[in-house]
């Protein structure tokens, strides 16, 4: 009896799982990726703490069984595991960050998910977990419709809808993946009414997930519906109506993709914003240039380290060292390169992907075993389902909702496999209730052998619950609460300076993975105090909290240019422009090709009265693209030509780039007043105030 009671107890937890996505507290940092992580591992905590006792009290029947999945889970584990080993940060590799809230942590806690849910649902508990999964999807669908009919603000602003994800790229995925449960309800439904309500489901998430205008998920969306064609085809011979829905299936994909073309040509759909973005997909132009650009730093970052990769937010780095000029303008500091795949590759190396694509290969496998207990509309289902997921990752990357359906998705086919190969072994007068509905239905009762002793089992059940609770305290209490203070000092509007500042102090002494976080942000909020009516014994007290507080993290992340870069930036706002040098100089010697480094360096040079210095650091940063690109630092160098007194090079310059003699910049006006040119500073402020007037 006490087992069927934590059974139960580490049971609600993973239903509560479902809610993963309506799991948002304004109160952190990153509230729409903290809060819902922060959640999620709260119960898993929870259900895999009672798991672990059941799997002390009885080891045979709770203990986990030997199949491809589970080797799958271990060996991708495995591989993250040494990634984070042979990072270039591990503290980062294992923790990650309160922004991603990614890290070696986070598939410890997913591959707890798949053992608790593998060892604790039954048949009957899954259907339940997928019908409360769809119930959420809806909630969130009534938010998201909410925004597309301006009665809610869209969080991440523009008009794309992203309901409660903050982000129109994760809620799209989350959508595509709802609707693939929709559709695999509805195949194992025997009610038509029911049925019915599942296919408009899908109807409306689907339709939700192209309002969100991600293009990534309007390609996966055609390859999903192409591959439940193909499974159609190849299940022909088991009912004739699969082949109608196949042909039909292709033949619709045939037409749909002929009217996209169609469409793209006229005037009316492209004048709407949503349409238009759809619509402008492509493999040339800014955005695409742009995502394969960070395709291709990131297959230099994985050359780098092949075999285990850079561990986990390693990607950082790559980024960093191998960075585009041609980027500028977008994104400075990606993090990801937007394709799973590749991100996976970078990060936890050859290994690490094999691992991955072993996971999909198992969920398939299982899936399609001739043995299986899936009908032949689950399998479409279930195929095109997760081959538009296995295409969307092409063009994004896991977030903890679209993880979570996937982990559950592999622990129910794994589940049902071994079920399945139980009632194989098993003679006809098996206990039929234990084979179809009970957890544990890989043997019969009366094959479990003798439990622990009490002793022994009140023991290991002991150290389960002082381990569950120190977890719980260290990574889970201490970080939430860093996110609050984090947040508090950001959000607080005090004019008591030593009272914001407490915050991140608070946030800092405690010391968490979202320290680094906690010093960047300190580095903002004095930036943005630069210009108050400080004393000086106050802007002395900042910077010099601040450059502690990074110096100790430059001391963690030697190879990460933002941190010496957030010094420099720092220091050139508090006018200490010698000091921000040294700084500033490291960041570009880890960073080579980024033009706002460039620009921050030749800045201090600038006010430094170092001119000839300054016009080789812009003249860099001028170089580093063609002529006919990245106007603003052939802008710069210009200035800096005239900074220098360089009046003759200075024009000769701007006609090569510009074709005129002088652009209309309030910049370059202060450039020419202050080297002594008043003539043309003149003529250019003049210029200037007609333009403004011009433009009222």
């Amino acid at each position: 009896m006490k087992n069927i009671l934590v059974e139960k107890l580490g049971r609600w937890p993973l239903f509560i799982t479902a809610l993963v996505p309506i799991a948002v507290y304004s109160g952190f940092l990153f509230p729409y990726n903290s809060g819902r992580n922060f959640f999620f591992r709260a119960l898993i905590l929870i259900s895999s703490a009672c798991w672990a006792i059941l799997w002390v009290r009885e080891p045979a029947r709770y203990s986990p069984r030997k199949s491809f999945l589970l080797l799958a889970i271990l060996a991708f584990v495995a591989a993250a595991f040494a990634s984070t080993l042979f990072s270039i940060n591990p503290q980062l590799s294992f923790w990650s960050s309160l922004e991603r809230m990614d890290g070696f942590i986070s598939i410890i806690f997913l591959m707890a998910f798949f053992f608790s849910a593998r060892a604790l649902f039954d048949a009957s508990s899954w259907k339940l977990f997928f019908k409360v999964s769809v119930c959420v999807a809806l909630i969130v669908s009534f938010v998201a419709v909410l925004q597309l009919v301006g009665l809610l603000t869209i969080n991440q602003g523009g008009v794309r809808i992203d309901a409660t994800f903050g982000n129109a790229l994760f809620f799209a995925a989350y959508m595509l993946l709802s609707a693939g449960i929709s559709v695999f309800l509805a195949t194992g439904a025997e009610n038509k009414r029911i049925r019915v309500l599942y296919i408009f489901c899908s109807i409306v998430f689907i339709f939700l997930m192209l309002a969100s205008a991600s293009r990534g998920a309007f390609v996966a969306l055609p390859a999903g519906f192409l591959a439940a064609s193909i499974s159609s085809l190849i299940l022909r011979k088991e009912n004739i109506s699969l082949r109608k829905f196949g042909v039909w299936t292709f033949s619709i994909l045939i037409i749909a993709t002929g009217v996209f073309f169609i469409a793209r040509e006229i005037p009316a759909l492209r004048s709407n914003q949503l349409v238009n973005r759809i619509l402008s997909i492509s493999f040339v132009g800014q955005d695409a240039e742009a995502r394969f650009l960070a395709w291709k730093i990131a297959l230099k970052g994985a050359s780098d380290s092949p075999i285990v990769g850079m561990g986990m937010e390693g990607f950082r780095y790559a980024f960093a060292k191998y960075y585009e000029p041609k980027l500028y303008g977008r994104e400075q500091w990606f993090d990801r390169a937007h394709n799973n795949y590749l991100d996976l590759l970078v990060q936890l190396g050859a290994l690490g992907l094999l691992a991955y694509l072993a996971l999909l290969f198992g969920l398939f496998r299982n899936i399609w075993k001739h043995d299986g207990i899936f009908n032949s509309c689950e399998k479409i289902a279930l195929t095109g389902m997760f081959s538009s997921y296995a295409v969307f990752n092409l063009f994004s990357f896991d977030t903890i909702t679209a993880s979570i359906i996937f982990f559950a998705f592999l622990a129910y086919v794994d589940f049902h496999a071994s079920q399945n190969s139980f009632s194989e072994s098993t003679s006809r007068d098996t206990d039929i209730f234990l084979l179809k509905n009970s957890s544990c239905s890989r043997q019969s009762r009366s094959q479990v052998p003798a439990r622990r002793s009490r002793s022994t089992s009140f023991a290991l059940i002991l150290i389960i619950f002082v381990i569950t609770l120190f977890i719980f305290y260290f990574v889970e209490y201490k970080s939430m609460r860093a996110a609050y203070l984090i947040a508090r000092g950001l959000n607080d509007s005090s004019p008591q300076l030593d009272t914001r500042l407490g915050y991140f102090k608070k946030a800092i002494e405690l010391n968490t993975f979202a320290t680094s976080e906690a010093r960047e942000f300190l580095v903002d909020f004095a930036v943005s105090a630069s210009g108050a009516p400080l004393a000086d014994t106050s802007r002395k007290k900042i910077v010099s909290l601040v450059f502690s507080e990074l110096g100790k993290q430059m001391e963690i992340a030697p190879k990460d240019p933002r941190f010496p870069l957030r010094i420099g930036v720092l220091l050139n706002t508090y006018r200490r422009y010698e000091d921000a040098i040294p700084f500033i100089e490291r960041a570009l010697a880890l960073s080579p090709n980024k033009q706002p480094t460039f620009y921050e360096l030749g800045t201090s040079y600038l006010n430094l009265g170092q001119y000839e210095k300054a016009v080789d650091i812009f003249k860099r940063a001028a170089e580093l693209l063609p002529d006919n690109e990245d106007a603003e630092s052939k802008k710069l160098y210009a200035i800096s030509l005239v900074y220098a007194q360089k009046f003759s090079e200075a024009k000769r310059y701007m006609k090569k780039i510009f074709g005129v003699e002088y652009f209309i910049d309030k910049r370059l006006a202060d450039a020419y007043r202050r080297a002594g040119d008043l003539q043309t500073s003149s003529f250019l402020y003049s210029d200037i105030k007609k333009e403004e007037h011009s433009s009222e």
